[in-house]
């Protein structure tokens, strides 16, 4: 399908989401109110991460014991193993203490206030990265060199923003903003909100949404960070590309309506680096990593981390929060 079609097929999609609304509403204002509401009333704090229906399937489960098997990399190995690492030094630490200060409700709604007395705003296509409170995504941001271990698009819908990520253990997410914000299990640590600098055209990128929610039965979460081809029939890419990580899934997309890749900064994240943050590596374990690493990327490509966007020349920070034991964290800046 061209630009055009797509171009016509959404004016109609507008005008017929404005005729059934009969108004407009700000999507910066909507997440604040939700946000006042939350604080009036925390019952109305109700996604839970950790609710089994928001977890993956046992029917997925079944599709990645099959993928894993197939793909047969070292990369597969080495991952498993900084796993193994990773849980070891987790129960060592006691994952049941929250060690990192947590960002109140109050906090994020007077972050987005800010942004909206600045003149900022809330757009299709902005990229929202975040840092869960704990230890096990506290050590996954570190070992990227990174303040976000996680992130979604922002996605306008009848003028109120909501989130789609590709998430562990949860396969792909669309919730309300408010909801990834302020959680009732597991508390976030620190936001960013960045934006492409260019002019995106935000029909396509709504279009390539509205596939993306119609494939999201078959988007399966990838834990061995396995790069996927690039977009160019996106009416079933999700089904014959199922296996996704978080990153990936905005680089996809931008890299489809863009029409180009070389939107990310030039950062490589290293496998061998990152197991030796969580974990000290020998000088010849480093070096054995690192050079299977190396051909690993020669073959299947980079893995991109959250430092190829927040690092990018084309990307700028619209929103950044960060939680402090002073409170002193709010940088909210004007695009």
């Amino acid at each position: 399908m061209n630009k055009a079609c797509i171009n016509i097929i959404f004016i109609f999609l507008f005008i017929s989401s404005v005729t059934q609304s009969g108004c407009f509403a700000d999507p910066l204002d909507v997440v604040i109110r939700q946000l006042e509401e939350m604080i009036k009333d925390p019952k109305k704090i109700t996604f839970d991460h950790q609710d089994k229906r928001n977890l993956r399937t046992p029917e997925k489960q079944k599709k990645v014991l099959l993928y894993v098997n197939q793909i047969g990399t070292l990369r597969v190995v080495i991952l498993r193993s900084a796993h193994q690492l990773i849980v070891k030094k987790l129960k060592k630490e006691n994952t049941g203490i929250i060690r990192s200060p947590v960002l109140d409700i109050h906090e994020i709604k007077d972050a987005f206030v800010s942004l909206k007395t600045n003149g900022g705003d809330l757009r299709t296509g902005d990229i929202l990265f975040y840092t869960p409170s704990g230890i096990e995504s506290d050590m996954i941001a570190d070992s990227m060199e990174s303040d976000y271990s996680h992130c979604g698009l922002v996605w306008v819908r009848k003028d109120k923003p909501y989130i789609i990520q590709v998430a562990p253990r949860a396969d792909l997410l669309i919730l309300p903003m408010e909801d990834v914000l302020v959680p009732r299990s597991i508390p976030v640590m620190r936001i960013g909100i960045f934006r492409y600098k260019g002019k995106l055209d935000e029909m396509e990128m709504e279009y390539l949404l509205t596939l993306v929610d119609k494939q999201k039965e078959a988007i399966i979460f990838d834990d061995y960070f396995i790069p996927n081809p690039l977009i160019k029939t996106p009416e079933n890419y999700f089904q014959e590309n199922p296996f996704l990580f978080c990153t990936e899934f905005p680089y996809l997309l931008y890299a489809f309506v863009l029409g180009r890749t070389d939107f990310l900064s030039p950062y490589q994240g290293s496998l061998a680096k990152a197991i030796h943050r969580v974990h000290n590596l020998s000088g010849l374990s480093f070096a054995i990593i690192d050079k299977i690493d190396e051909v690993e990327n020669s073959a299947m490509g980079y893995i991109v981390t959250p430092n190829n966007f927040t690092q990018s020349q084309e990307f700028e920070p619209i929103l950044t929060l960060k939680a402090r034991p002073n409170d002193q964290n709010i940088n909210s800046e004007q695009n």
